[in-house]
Formats: C-alpha cells, sequence, structure tokens
C-alpha cells in the first residue's frame, strides 16, 4: 500500500460554508495538494494545508478575517471572498481530524459532515 494522499482528506465536502469564495478554495486546495503524500502528524498536515492556502489565497491563515480571491469571482460581488477565519476555525480542523481518524487517531465523525 503505498502512502495516504491528501485527495482522501476532501470528499466529501462540508455541509456549510463561510463565504461564497470556500468551495472554490475548497476545490482548488483538493487538485493542488491531490497528489501530495501526507506526512505523518496531525500538526504537519495542519501545516502544509495552511501553507497552501497561502500560496492560493496570498494570505495567511491568522493574518485578516476576509480575502477576495479574484479567480473565484462571478457576477455576485461577494463571489471571490474567502473567510480566513472559517478556514481557520472550521474547516482545517475538519481535515485534520479526517487526517486522524484516516490514521486511526481517532474515530468520530464532524458534525459539519455532509449527509451521505
Amino acid at each position: 500500500m503505498g502512502p495516504l494522499l491528501f485527495t482522501a482528506l476532501f470528499s466529501p465536502r462540508p455541509a456549510q460554508w463561510g463565504l461564497r469564495g470556500d468551495p472554490h478554495l475548497w476545490d482548488e486546495l483538493s487538485t493542488y495538494l491531490a497528489e501530495v503524500a501526507m506526512p505523518n502528524s496531525a500538526d504537519a498536515v495542519r501545516q502544509t494545508i495552511a501553507h497552501a492556502i497561502e500560496i492560493l489565497t496570498g494570505a495567511a491563515l491568522g493574518g485578516t478575517d476576509v480575502v477576495v480571491v479574484d479567480r473565484y469571482q462571478n457576477d455576485d460581488m461577494s463571489g471571490g471572498r474567502v473567510s480566513l477565519r472559517y478556514w481557520n476555525e472550521t474547516a482545517l480542523p475538519l481535515l485534520v481530524s479526517r487526517f486522524r481518524v484516516k490514521d486511526g487517531l481517532a474515530d468520530i465523525q464532524s458534525p459539519l459532515e455532509a449527509p451521505a
């Protein structure tokens, strides 16, 4: 069996989002990290994803609450807005919790998971 890849963490998508750009960032992160092997610790997984978010949005988590990503914009004024607060407080912890489950460190499902 090969290494566990980040792509394993991105399905299913969350049932809730912070702002309209968040699903776009989720999809772009999933693609960006798809073939990357996951590190061996939850902290390293968190750091890898946080670094990818910074690369894709141009903003570090914790630096601001909202960032506008032009390529996520549509006809709606708020379409390109990404909530870094949502990523820091909800989406990133969800992805790390999925790593813990896949790594055998936990066996609980987050209440933020979309129903199957």
